[in-house]
Order: C-alpha cells, then sequence, then structure tokens
C-alpha cells in the first residue's frame, strides 16, 4: 500500500499570470504528513519560517491531495491553498499542480 508518512520538502513556482498579479514567484515549504487508511493529516511551514499549519488531505492509488488556510499577506484573510501532486514509482517524490483563489502553479516534493 502506497504511504507518504514522514517529512516532505515542496518546491512550487507560481505561473507567469499568477506573478502577474502579484503573487510571490516561488513557494519552499516543509510539510509533515502522517497517513491513516486514505486520509492524510500533518503539517506545512515555510523553510526557515514560522510554526507549520495543520493540512487535511487525502491519497487514492498515486494521486495525492492535500490543503490547509494561508493568508498570502499580513493584512489579507485566510484562504485554503489546495496541492494535487501524482505519485512517483518508488514514492520518494511527487509532481503536480497548486492552488489558491485565481492564482496558481506547479510544484515538486522530494521524501526528506
Amino acid at each position: 500500500a502506497i504511504d507518504v508518512t514522514g517529512t516532505w520538502r515542496v518546491e512550487g513556482t507560481f505561473d507567469e499570470a499568477s506573478i502577474a498579479k502579484g503573487a510571490v514567484a516561488k513557494v519552499d515549504l516543509a510539510c509533515t504528513f502522517e497517513q491513516r487508511g486514505d486520509v492524510l493529516a500533518g503539517t506545512c511551514a515555510p523553510i526557515g519560517g514560522p510554526e507549520g499549519v495543520a493540512v487535511a488531505g487525502s491519497v487514492r492509488d498515486r494521486t495525492v491531495e492535500w490543503r490547509f488556510e494561508i493568508a498570502l499577506s499580513a493584512k489579507a484573510k485566510k484562504q485554503t491553498v489546495t496541492f494535487t501532486a501524482s505519485l512517483a514509482e518508488g514514492e520518494a517524490s511527487m509532481k503536480g499542480r497548486f492552488a489558491i483563489a485565481d492564482l496558481q502553479g506547479d510544484f515538486a516534493a522530494r521524501r526528506q
């Protein structure tokens, strides 16, 4: 059975249209997942940043999805960011897309 429990380094890049709307170019996260059955829990935090926020998600076949609430700036209200990935053979890496509001991009994650 597939199990993504553990710590993952998540590196994302917003697409050009999102950057034009004011998104930061890059996203760099450390996510710690705990998988029970097909339910995913855990935390994600910026590399070198503050404490992590709780994530919720699922694992189905080789598709991994998780989401959490984040404010894009100090004055912004929190919104949900969703990551959807395809898990590679060997379960050491995954690649996919992420989106928050009308901003989106590509990401890759590697098991640490």
